[in-house]
C-alpha cells in the first residue's frame, strides 16, 4: 500500500466562466491594422518626397534677368523714353533675342542683344534698318532678315545665321530677292525705358507669344495664300506662282542653264497673255519656254520652245513672230516665221538669204523657192523685238 495518497484531481477541471479566444476575429483585426499602417507609411513617404522635390522655376527668368542686368550695367538705353523693344527667337533655340529700336541724333538705329555661352552679346548698330520676316517660296520656309541700305545698295542679313555666329550671313538685294518675297508679318515692338526696364522686360516676357513668331505658322499661311491665288484663276497670280515657286523647272527638259528673263506677251492676239521664260547667254542667244493659261482647265499649258539669236520679233497685225536660228555671219541669214494656234507653235515659212540670193521655204519638204529681194524685205517689216525683264526681280 502506498504511503502517500494523492488527494488532487487527475486533471484540472474547466472554469465555466472563462471565455474562449476567437482567433478568426483576431486575425481579421490584425490584417486591417496592417493595411492601415501600410497606407499611412505610403502617405507620409509621398509627402516627404514632395517636400524634397525642387520648386519649379520661371524658365523666362534666366534670360530676362540677364538682359536686364546687361541693359542696366551698360546703360544701353541711355535713359531714353522712346526706345522700342521686341523679343524674337531668330534661331528658334528657345531663348529669344532682344531687339532694340531707337532714334540716335536723328538716325534710326537697331541693336540686337543675344545670349551665347551664358553671356549677353550684341550685334553692331544697324542704321536706317528694318527687320523683315521673308518667305522663301521655293523651300516654303520663313526667315528673319534685317535690311540695310549702304550707298544705294540694299543688303539683307540672315538673323538666324548672325545669332549663330556663322559666316556669309549677308546678301545683296538682288541675290536675296531672287528667292524671297516680303511678307505682311511685322515686328511686335513695345515701349521700354531705362527707368522701368525691370517692369518693361517682365511685361514683355509675360506677353511674349512664341507662336506668333514660329516660322511654321507663317509657312502654312503663305503656302495657303499662294495656293488660293492660283486657284482663283487670275492669270497674273497663276504666272506669279509659276515663276516664284519655280514650277517652270519641270518643263525645262534638257536645259543646261537656268532662266534669267521673262515677259508677259499675247503672241496670238486672243487677249490672253502668254508667259515667255528665257535664258539669255553672253553671246546673245535666247532659249525660250513659252506657256499659256487654259481658263477651262485652269492650268498652265506648254506651247513650245524656241532657240533664237537676239530674241523674238513680233508683228501685232499678223499675230505671228520670227526669229533668227543662225548668226547673220557673212552673207548667210536664216529666219523662221511661226504662229501660235490651238496652244501650239505652227510653222509658217523660212526665209533664207545666202550669197545675195533670197529663198523661201514653206511646208516641211525643205524645197527652196527663189524670191525677189523686195518680197524678202517685206517679210521682215512691221516686226518689233520683244524686250524682257530680269526674272530674279519679279514680284
Amino acid at each position: 500500500m502506498s504511503k502517500f495518497i494523492d488527494g488532487s484531481k487527475s486533471r484540472e477541471e474547466e472554469n465555466p466562466n472563462k471565455k474562449k479566444i476567437n482567433w478568426v476575429k483576431v486575425g481579421i483585426i490584425g490584417f486591417l491594422v496592417f493595411i492601415v499602417l501600410i497606407v499611412l507609411i505610403v502617405v507620409f513617404a509621398s509627402a516627404a518626397s514632395k517636400d524634397e522635390k525642387p520648386q519649379e522655376t520661371d524658365d523666362k527668368a534666366v534670360w530676362r534677368d540677364k538682359y536686364k542686368e546687361y541693359l542696366v550695367t551698360a546703360n544701353t538705353l541711355r535713359g531714353s523714353t522712346k526706345t522700342q523693344a521686341a523679343l524674337i527667337d531668330f534661331d528658334e533655340n528657345g531663348t529669344p533675342e532682344l531687339v532694340l529700336s531707337y532714334n540716335n541724333q536723328g538716325d534710326n538705329e537697331i541693336l540686337i542683344l543675344y545670349i551665347q555661352d551664358e553671356t549677353v552679346k550684341k550685334t553692331r548698330k544697324y542704321i536706317e534698318a528694318e527687320i523683315k520676316l521673308m518667305y522663301e517660296v521655293e523651300t516654303k520656309k520663313a526667315t528673319w532678315f534685317i535690311s540695310e541700305i549702304d550707298e544705294g545698295t540694299n543688303y539683307y542679313t540672315n538673323l538666324s545665321c548672325l545669332i549663330k555666329v556663322e559666316d556669309n550671313c549677308t546678301s545683296k538685294k538682288k541675290a536675296i530677292e531672287e528667292t524671297y518675297e516680303d511678307t505682311l508679318v511685322s515686328v511686335n515692338y513695345k515701349n521700354v525705358s531705362a527707368g522701368s526696364i525691370e517692369n518693361d522686360l517682365l511685361n514683355m516676357s509675360n506677353s511674349y507669344n512664341k507662336d506668333f513668331y514660329i516660322n511654321s505658322k507663317l509657312d502654312e499661311k503663305m503656302d495657303k495664300i499662294l495656293k488660293d491665288r492660283e486657284n482663283r484663276g487670275d492669270i497674273n497670280e497663276v504666272y506669279r506662282s509659276f515663276i516664284l515657286e519655280k514650277k517652270y523647272e519641270s518643263y525645262l527638259n534638257g536645259w543646261t542653264s537656268s532662266p534669267n528673263k521673262y515677259v508677259f506677251y499675247d503672241i496670238n492676239g486672243d487677249g490672253v497673255q502668254e508667259l515667255l521664260i528665257v535664258y539669255v547667254d553672253t553671246s546673245n542667244w535666247y532659249k525660250y519656254l513659252i506657256v499659256t493659261y487654259n481658263s477651262n482647265s485652269q492650268s498652265i499649258v506648254k506651247v513650245g520652245e524656241v532657240f533664237a539669236f537676239r530674241g523674238i520679233y513680233f508683228n501685232k497685225e499678223n499675230n505671228d513672230f520670227y526669229y533668227l536660228n543662225s548668226e547673220p555671219t557673212g552673207s548667210v541669214q536664216t529666219t523662221n516665221f511661226y504662229k501660235m494656234e490651238n496652244n501650239t507653235l505652227v510653222f509658217e515659212k523660212k526665209a533664207i538669204k545666202e550669197n545675195g540670193t533670197y529663198y523661201k521655204i514653206a511646208g516641211t519638204n525643205n524645197n527652196r523657192e527663189i524670191v525677189e529681194n523686195k518680197e524678202y524685205t517685206k517679210w521682215h517689216q512691221g516686226y518689233e523685238l520683244i524686250s524682257y525683264l530680269d526674272l530674279y526681280a519679279y514680284k
